[in-house]
């Protein structure tokens, strides 16, 4: 186990808590909370000390399912925050052209182009609702069984994307605005 190599060898090797603290620019409880189990160092930390310790990573890590894990949830959580990047700047550009012909409307002298205005939000709408659903679901991970969770921004609360009735919510919202805008298209100005 990582906290029991880590503790022997710093023993081994006479160095206090505080001193190899020091030396990879942490504080002396975190070197604590590693040789306990409580936490363990990133990878390039892990790095620092295989080299102080003169250990090999693989000697450290051999074994320590705890450790592993650990490193795999946070390479999930990396990946997530990756997956999340794009989604936000999505939203933000999708969102944008929503708005967008709203500051024409004082410009509008004709039906048609009223319509066209209507037309171009709605398809933004239409793009803007299974973004925020793939954005909420990422946010919630399933975490809640709740219906109506709280809203991960703002006050209020909003439907829980992972509650199998949340998602047909989503759904039926998402179709009912697509047979509006087909509605929109086919009826004459």
């Amino acid at each position: 186990m990582l906290a029991t190599i880590l503790k022997q060898k710093r023993a081994e090797l006479g160095f206090t808590q505080s001193a190899v603290a020091q030396k990879l620019h942490v504080r002396r409880q975190t070197i604590s909370s590693w040789e306990t189990g409580k936490s363990y160092p990133d990878i390039p930390t892990l790095v620092a000390i295989s080299n102080l310790y003169d250990l090999s990573l693989d000697y450290m890590l051999k074994g320590d399912e705890r450790y592993i894990k650990q490193v795999k949830k946070d390479y999930q959580l990396i990946n997530q925050k990756k997956d999340s990047r794009w989604l936000n700047r999505a939203l933000g550009i999708v969102l944008a052209l929503t708005l967008l012909p709203v500051a024409f409307t004082p410009f509008v002298q004709t039906d048609s182009q009223a319509r066209w205005i209507g037309i171009i939000a709605m398809i933004s709408a239409l793009i803007l609702i299974p973004l925020s659903y793939l954005k909420l679901k990422s946010f919630y991970h399933g975490d809640s069984k709740d219906l109506f969770v709280p809203k991960s921004m703002g006050v209020g609360i909003t439907i829980n994307p992972n509650h199998p009735l949340g998602f047909l919510i989503w759904l039926v919202l998402e179709v009912t605005l697509f047979g509006f805008f087909i509605y929109m298209l086919l009826t004459p100005a």
